[in-house]
């Protein structure tokens, strides 16, 4: 069994006013574009549409206006065109991209062809044998040859081609190797070739080709930098189409660019995510018979697709004919025009994902036997497996998974009968799998790729060696993470998840890499009517929170567990909102499952508690009038008066208790600040009981609250000639003093209050000025944002939720 992950949740962000103003109401939204490093509405604008954004121009990255032009004049001078890519999904995309649209400018569609290696004849790049049968066919010789997701490290294919007299433009995303290590960003780096052999095999491509487009040439912030192979592609296409002021024929591919995006996991930031929400446009009004036949045989509805549809459901589609037969089936259904056509392939297609997912089983079930039978003997930092009976062509997938199990990264190898190891490596935030692999690169044949996936070769004598360089590679090309494990943005109530949730998460899509999904937990659920299917793949259940009437549908993919637990749980999950037969309902898509580590309390009204395993009982007085009990045993408890207005630098050290120091009961007088205050609290003593007497109010709205604090001291200073008692409204409101104080000092300035949502704005006499720059609007602020995201405490039902 893998170990279970530890559960992360990110600590508060505060969004700027301009963020919260903008999306009055959707706080988690303004959180989580916080998180994101975006502070203003114009940058939130920006990441959320498309129609606010606007990307660099095609030529703004190195290479695109030389390649341009070498292929213009091969248009005009009718030379034949060779398109060579590769045989994954981004490179499948790349190919079809490229070849439809040089065919279409050329206006000779004969004069442009395509080639993809295959993975188990060829491996990955351009093979000198594969150019030379190229160059060999007396019916169709190329004059120009123009790669796409590949190419960046291949010299030895490259020189059999420039040998020949061909001009050569490499269109590639892959990390750069070590030739490259002297060139300019943003600076075409093609070098003239010199007369010393030796010094141009150490420039690598750089001699051989005549332009070089690769957004690792650009610096890391320029918006073209995080663009995947069919990214590339397109920017080269849409030149070409803009000078032959035809620009408009060019966003037709951008069908082709998301599935790309999306598959090869490129991170979804800047022009990247841009292209990406393009993109997902054109491909929801689906015009390719091929892709109308692929969304057919997947059951997938054009019109509502999104990423992850295509990362589940197109993606596997289009690499499991990469993977066991041959990619050419791919592109040539990308590029058909025949719907008849379409059908074969798409039905091939599908033939082969389901062979490929038997496939993956048996092999992931054999590589995590492996990994656990002798996991002390094994690196730790890294998962490095080898055997000769798995297929080269589903490794990257049991990779990925592997990885994602176990949080490190994940190399598989398939040993062939010239007893080399070759395969692909898949990794995890935080690690650049391919700079690690650059740094074992004496031991390697050959490898490539990129930070989250790469593949390599290598004889299997070197295995132990490659093992060892790799762990101390690692820890040399890992950023530093905070985090490990499954990392939650947000504890919330099952009673949160709605519409107006889910249409705040809806509004971040697409997620992927760079923007990742909303990961949602909730406490101390109840689960009911637990179901598996497909041979224990897929698991369906209900889940309830103690309190509420309602349950709420979750599924949970590849469960950790084959039966349902007994005790209530934690779950973190994502919200979707599933639409079967016209019925539309929110469910839950779960990423873990874990019973809490200690068992709850009981809550009582003001009665005795029930004794079991609970380690303190807890009296909720808050409903009851007068407590006799709690008056009488006043003198013997200890007793919590803080709350909200303890500092950030406060609230992880001090805790104030006042009372005798050997008293049982912890009474709470006022709402702690937080989770970490409270924690302390319960953690300070062996308590037998815990009363809770704030007092705090029914409703969750933080401006509720706000509002009865300023209608209380409205009414107070009314009925007592100006003076108020400060500690009896803030026990009856649940609120602190100084919160109550606050609310005295805005309305003896005659402030005027305005509730939008979620947000306060103040007005007051013409002389006050910008309350926004006043002190007191921000501890108006700050005392908003505190009670709203204590919320729980508002809740008679989750209070012993909260306690835990």
């Amino acid at each position: 069994m893998p170990p279970v992950s530890p559960w992360t949740t990110l600590p508060p962000v505060e969004p700027s006013d301009d963020l919260l103003q903008a999306f009055v109401g959707q706080t988690l939204l303004a959180e989580t574009l916080a998180r994101r490093g975006i502070v203003t509405e114009e940058e939130a604008w920006q990441f959320l549409s498309p129609r606010h954004y606007a990307p660099a121009p095609p030529c703004a990255m190195a290479g695109v206006a030389e390649a341009t032009r070498i292929l213009r004049r091969g248009f005009e001078q009718g030379q034949r065109i060779l398109v060579w890519g590769d045989f994954d999904a981004d490179g499948q995309t790349s190919t079809a991209l490229l070849a439809a649209s040089l065919r279409t400018l050329s206006q000779q569609p004969d004069l442009v062809r395509w080639h993809v290696p295959h993975r188990i004849r060829d491996n990955h790049g351009i093979q000198p044998a594969r150019v030379r049968e190229w160059l060999d066919n007396a019916e169709w010789t190329p004059d120009i040859l123009v790669t796409c997701d590949t190419g960046i490290d291949a010299e030895e294919g490259l020189a059999v081609a420039r040998a020949a007299g061909l001009r050569i433009i490499v269109t590639d995303h892959h990390d750069l190797p070590s030739a490259f290590n002297d060139a300019e960003p943003g600076v075409h780096p093609v070098v003239a070739p010199t007369a010393d052999a030796a010094a141009n095999r150490a420039l690598g491509i750089r001699p051989l080709v005549d332009a070089i487009i690769n957004p690792k040439l650009m610096p890391p912030e320029h918006p073209q930098a995080t663009l995947p192979g069919v990214g590339v592609a397109f920017l080269l296409a849409l030149e070409l189409f803009t000078q032959a002021q035809r620009a408009e024929e060019a966003w037709a591919c951008l069908d082709l660019v998301a599935l790309g995006i999306v598959a090869d996991l490129a991170e979804q930031v800047r022009d990247t995510r841009y292209w990406l929400q393009r993109g997902l446009a054109v491909l929801n009004q689906v015009q390719r018979p091929g892709l109308q036949a692929l969304l057919a045989d997947a059951r997938a509805t054009p019109g509502a697709l999104t990423a992850e549809d295509i990362a589940f459901t197109i993606a596997p589609r289009m690499n499991a004919a990469g993977r066991l037969d041959d990619a050419a089936l791919s592109v040539r259904l990308l590029l058909t025009r025949d719907p008849a056509e379409a059908r074969r392939l798409a039905v091939t297609m599908d033939t082969l994902n389901r062979r490929r997912k038997e496939m993956s089983a048996r092999l992931l079930a054999e590589a995590t036997a492996q990994w656990d039978a002798n996991p002390a003997g094994l690196d730790p930092r890294a998962i490095v497996l080898a055997h000769k009976n798995w297929h080269p062509g589903i490794l990257g997938p049991a990779a990925s998974q592997l990885a994602e199990r176990y949080q490190l990264p994940a190399v598989l190898l398939h040993i062939d009968e010239d007893n080399q190891a070759r395969g692909s490596a898949r990794s995890v935030p935080g690690v650049d799998i391919g700079a690690a692999l650059g740094a074992c690169r004496a031991l390697l044949t050959r490898y490539g790729g990129h930070e989250q996936a790469a593949g390599l070769s290598l004889p299997v004598d070197r295995l132990d060696r490659f093992r060892h360089a790799l762990q101390k590679a690692i820890p040399r090309h890992s950023r530093s993470r905070p985090q490990n494990g499954l990392v939650v943005d947000r504890k919330i109530p099952l009673a949160d998840v709605d519409r107006d949730l889910w249409k705040q998460l809806q509004a971040l899509e697409p997620t992927g890499r760079g923007n990742p999904e909303v990961v949602l937990m909730s406490s101390r659920l109840a689960v009911e009517g637990w179901k598996t299917f497909s041979q224990g793949s897929i698991a369906r259940f209900k889940v309830r929170q103690q309190g509420h009437p309602f349950a709420v549908d979750a599924v949970w993919f590849r469960p950790a567990r084959a039966e349902a637990p007994s005790e209530p749980v934690d779950l973190a999950y994502h919200v979707r909102l599933n639409e079967f037969r016209g019925l539309r309902k929110l469910e839950l898509h779960v990423r873990a499952l874990r019973i809490p580590p200690r068992p709850a309390p009981s809550v009582t009204d003001g009665a005795a508690a029930s004794e079991g395993d609970a380690p303190f009982r807890i009296e909720d007085m808050r409903q009851v009038a007068h407590p006799p009990a709690l008056k009488a045993a006043a003198t013997g408890a200890v007793w919590y008066a803080e709350g909200l207005h303890l500092s950030s630098a406060e609230r992880s050290t001090r805790v104030e208790l006042k009372g005798p120091a050997d008293a049982d009961c912890l009474v709470l007088w006022t709402s702690p600040p937080d989770d970490t205050v409270l924690k302390s609290l319960l953690a300070a003593r062996s308590w037998k009981t815990v009363a809770v007497w704030t007092q705090d109010v029914a409703e969750p709205d933080a401006t509720i609250v706000v509002r009865k604090v300023f209608a209380m001291c409205k009414y107070a200073v009314q009925q007592n000639e100006g003076r108020a008692d400060v500690t009896r409204m803030a026990a009856q409101l649940g609120v602190t003093e100084s919160a109550v104080k606050l609310g005295l000092e805005l309305l003896e300035r005659q402030a005027r209050i305005r509730f939008a949502g979620d947000a306060i704005h103040l007005s007051g006499p013409p002389a006050q000025g910008d309350w926004s720059s006043d002190p007191v609007f921000g501890r108006l602020q700050w005392a908003l944002r505190e009670i709203g995201s204590f919320r729980y405490f508002f809740r008679k039902d989750d209070l012993e939720n909260f306690l835990l």
